[in-house]
């Protein structure tokens, strides 16, 4: 497990192992991360059955419950009460809502919500989105984004409004 430069997770989070996030992310209360799985393709879910009995031979299933990384890209916000699920990456950006059950990937600044997890809209306009996924922001100092988001807010002729953005 890896967390970046200035992410954080708030109290009873679990963020199992083979799990990435990255910088400048949010994570709410009691999320749950790269949660551990069980053979679904197996007479039996127990692990008493398909890992400890003379019956695992039979069973191709990995000595761990937790097979596929989740990765966790910049700026993203997860809400309180969230699971994401393994093999999920989530984009640059996006949000998850509260209490929401991430079973696929979610693209760069989307919003999703519910369970399953679907896109509710996006965060800003695709013209912004782009550059933001451009430049890359996460990867500078403080000062640098700074400067960039001035640039973004008070630039009106070369950079989107936010006004546009749907709510």
């Amino acid at each position: 497990m890896r967390i970046d430069d200035y992410s954080y997770c708030s109290q009873n989070t679990i963020i199992f192992s083979k799990s990435s996030v990255g910088k400048f992310c949010s994570i709410g209360y009691n999320v749950q991360i790269g949660v551990p799985e069980h053979p679904l393709n197996f007479f039996s879910t127990s692990p008493t059955i398909y890992r400890q009995s003379k019956l695992s031979k039979y069973c191709d299933w990995a000595q761990d419950d937790i097979n596929i990384s989740v990765r966790i890209e910049n700026d993203v916000w997860i809400g309180s009460n969230a699971i994401i699920l393994q093999g999920v990456n989530i984009g640059n950006g996006a949000i998850v809502a509260a209490g929401a059950v991430v079973t696929k990937d979610v693209p760069p600044y989307a919003v999703v919500g519910g369970v399953p997890a679907k896109l509710i809209k996006w965060r800003v306009p695709e013209e912004l989105r782009e550059k933001l996924e451009k430049s890359k922001w996460w990867k500078h100092d403080l000062t640098w984004i700074e400067q960039f988001g001035a640039e973004i807010y008070n630039n009106r002729e070369n950079s989107v409004k936010m006004e546009n953005v749907e709510r």
